[in-house]
């Protein structure tokens, strides 16, 4: 009596003998793509709508780039006249120091 599987086994090559066909089956194949003609160009799709937010929001990141820019502008008129004013503040407390300063506890 003859198994099924001893049938199917012998009707089919072994293992070892099926990995050597597959590789190069595979790189028949690699190299039969390879060699194929090149693409020819296709339509090109332009998509307006997506193309429009596009350039919307490109306006918009310009907008606040700018926004930014000024804002950074003012904060350095606002730092200068800061400095400005510390030190003339400063001036006035070294003019000030001239006068004995209290000793702690007395009322000058």
């Amino acid at each position: 009596m003859i198994k099924k599987t001893e049938g199917l086994e012998a009707a089919l090559p072994s293992r070892r003998g099926r990995q050597p066909a597959a590789k190069l089956l595979f790189a028949a194949a690699t190299a039969l793509s390879l060699l194929g003609s090149p693409a020819h160009a296709q339509w090109a799709v332009i998509d307006a709508s997506n193309l429009t937010q596009n350039m919307l929001t490109a306006a918009r990141t310009l907008q606040q780039i700018n926004n930014q820019i000024q804002s950074l502008q003012n904060e350095a008129v606002m730092l200068e006249n800061m400095g400005k004013n510390l030190g003339i503040r400063q001036i006035r407390l070294m003019e000030g120091s001239e006068r004995p300063v209290p000793e702690s506890g007395q009322q000058g």
